[in-house]
């Protein structure tokens, strides 16, 4: 046979479906996901995600009198998180028309001296990795763009509802402006409400997060006064000029009027319901949102259970992202991955894969979130 993905997958650079599922589970979410350094992703061997972890957080000692009676010190909180994670799944193949142009590959290869093999295994790890493993990689950071950008999850798919509410404080989600007051408008709240952020983070304060083009929306607009000081490497540092719009440009004097955005337009695809078999790219975090993320410091804290050396998994500013078990996988984490050739369909190679996972919020005090309309 000329292209035989039979003979792909008992290769040794395979290694059948549990050599595939050894890759699945061993492969990392791919480092330009940008929200996993946020949300840190744990293999957590539950198919319940809990945000429970008791915090006892130390406050400052206070003044005594002789033979006075200690103070009591040490304000304790629990916070309480408990969501049935989510399972997700995909299925895809390899159809007959892209199948006939791999065998035109291999045909070229074989006359020029090369083996077909190569050809079958390497369509066979590139199919995993991008049409069964990438897939839900997409659908993680989306969800975890939901939990962030928006607060919550409320997710409809093939009659299954996802919804879940992280109790962000309310004082902590501005007012989406708009009109006049939107960021591009004629009497924009940006610098209004990125001081606002700024306020309630205090020295945690670390900038924000948003899409290129609410950035732009908000550099064009000479209402905003912004001189850009740079932009590369998905960092973009602005400030407030103190000059007229046509004359000199000097720097704001006010340390608060500079803004520091992470620009983040990472895309998925997913099918156009309004267009029958066809595929639309949508962006995984929304546009006119502008993510505070605090940055974490757990100097003050002690969390129950924990050793005199701080482990690793918990130094995170704002939780987790929850990779469980699944039932096809035996009860180990990861992504399940089924891939062959169908018995009754031998010109078809197919796949699926499925895995549970959820986002998961502790600290939701530690998030501010701006929003306006754009154009």
């Amino acid at each position: 046979m000329l292209l035989d993905f039979g003979a792909a997958m008992a290769d040794p650079r395979v290694g059948g479906l549990e050599g595939i599922n050894r890759l699945s589970n061993r492969a990392r979410t791919p480092a330009s996901y940008l929200l996993t350094t946020i949300l840190p992703e744990r293999d957590v061997v539950n198919y319940v995600a809990k945000g429970g972890s008791m915090r006892v957080r130390s406050t400052m000692a206070g003044v005594v009198g002789l033979d006075s009676t200690d103070p009591e010190g040490g304000a304790m909180d629990l916070t309480t998180f408990m969501e049935r994670i989510a399972k997700i799944a995909i299925s895809n193949r390899l159809q007959e028309e892209t199948i006939i142009e791999l065998q035109n590959l291999a045909r070229e290869a074989v006359i020029a001296g090369g083996n077909s093999t190569d050809i079958a295994v390497n369509t066979v790890l590139n199919f995993v990795t991008k049409l069964l493993l990438q897939p839900h990689y997409d659908r993680r950071e989306w969800l975890r763009a939901q939990a962030l950008f928006l607060g919550s999850i409320d997710w409809q798919f093939n009659d299954v509802d996802l919804q879940v509410d992280y109790g962000i404080p309310s004082d902590n989600i501005f007012t989406t402006r708009t009109g006049n007051d939107a960021y591009d408008g004629s009497a924009s709240k940006f610098w209004t409400d990125w001081k606002a952020a700024r306020r309630i983070h205090g020295d945690a304060f670390r900038g924000a997060m948003a899409t290129r083009d609410t950035v732009d929306a908000i550099i064009e607009n000479p209402v905003n006064k912004i001189t850009v000081i740079a932009d590369s490497d998905r960092t973009v540092q602005l400030v407030k000029y103190a000059g007229a719009e046509d004359g000199l440009r000097p720097p704001s004097p006010d340390q608060r009027e500079r803004a520091t955005f992470v620009v983040y337009d990472k895309e998925g695809e997913i099918w156009d319901l309004a267009n029958p078999g066809k595929t639309k790219k949508v962006r995984l975090i929304p546009s006119g949102v502008l993510g505070f993320f605090a940055s974490n410091d757990r100097s003050s804290e002690f969390i129950v259970g924990e050793g005199a050396t701080e482990d690793p998994e918990n130094d995170r500013a704002l939780g987790y992202s929850h990779i469980g078990p699944t039932v096809e996988n035996n009860g180990r984490t990861g992504i399940w991955v089924d891939a062959g050739v169908p018995e009754d369909m031998p010109q078809h190679f197919e796949g699926r894969a499925r895995g549970r996972f959820l986002p998961v919020i502790e600290n939701a005090d530690k998030i501010v979130l701006a929003s306006t309309t754009i154009g």
